[in-house]
């Protein structure tokens, strides 16, 4: 009953309820990532991280090589190349200098006496 005597102000009692909806939030998060993770070594059958590990190599194929060779996999080498070269091409390069006396290159070009 006390309590309502005083009601918080309208900007403070925001804040108080941004803030404990925050720490609800976090809590919460935190007992489900818990729970997760002991459901999943309790169907899994194993006893920590490592041996989950190693279980899910089993598990689960080695993908890598065949996406490599598939259609989708040499399409993102290729535009991973275009965007390196993009990046590391002089019109980019000069661009950065210019507008940034090289902090994004990595040159110092912005030392002036």
């Amino acid at each position: 009953l006390h309590r309502w005597e005083n009601p918080p102000t309208p900007p403070r009692h925001n804040i108080l309820y941004v803030a404990g909806s925050f720490v609800a939030g976090t809590a919460l998060l935190g007992v489900v990532s818990y729970a997760g993770w002991m459901y999943t070594k309790y169907s899994m059958g194993v006893k920590d991280s490592t041996e989950y590990a190693a279980k899910m190599r089993e598990l689960t194929p080695d993908m890598k090589k065949d996406m490599a060779e598939s259609t989708l996999g040499r399409t993102m080498k290729r535009f991973r190349s275009g965007m390196q070269t993009w990046i590391h091409g002089s019109t980019f390069q000069s661009n950065m200098k210019e507008n940034f006396g090289g902090m994004a290159t990595g040159q110092s070009g912005g030392d002036k006496e």
